[in-house]
């Protein structure tokens, strides 16, 4: 469960949880699917938490099923994710993220 529910913040949680080799029950800013693949986890709504227990029932009943949402992919496009999303290095997307965050720095330095 997320600290905070804004877009674009997405804590370690949800990635301690897929390196564990577990699935995550995670509440967080609608947003980070974006970034995670939904069928990776199971989402949980404090406001209506009958979704997250049926799931739950549902993949500790079947473990088949279990074993499909475990094995999900982690991020929810792949290589574009992670170069959108983690590319700080220039080993990663050629360093995409790094070369936007500089260029919104310089931009606000020379007020544009």
């Amino acid at each position: 469960m997320e600290n905070h529910m804004t877009k674009g913040r997405l804590s370690e949680k949800l990635f301690n949880a897929h390196l564990a080799g577990s699935v995550a029950i995670y509440r967080g800013h609608p947003a980070h699917s974006e970034i995670v693949n939904a069928r990776s986890y199971i989402p949980y709504d404090e406001n209506n938490v009958t979704g997250a227990l049926a799931r739950i029932l549902e993949l500790e009943t079947d473990h088949d099923q279990y074993e499909r949402t475990l094995n999900e992919p982690f991020l929810a496009d792949g290589e574009r994710t992670l170069c959108e999303y983690f590319s700080l290095s220039d080993r990663i997307g050629e360093g995409r993220l790094r070369w936007r965050i500089l260029q919104v720095i310089q931009d606000m330095m020379h007020g544009t």
